[in-house]
């Protein structure tokens, strides 16, 4: 199976099943759907 970004990237929030039964179905953890990185600051290179 492909990468979690790759599945994460098959889920689709208007979908007829909701996004919990989609997860399951793609061994995806909900919580990693809803994840956005924050990102690198100046501090991050120090």
């Amino acid at each position: 199976m492909g990468s979690p970004e790759v599945r994460r990237s098959g889920l689709e929030a208007q979908a007829s099943l909701s996004i919990r039964r989609q997860c399951d179905l793609l061994s995806v953890s909900r919580g990693s759907v809803y994840y956005k990185p924050k990102g690198e600051n100046e501090q991050t290179w120090r």
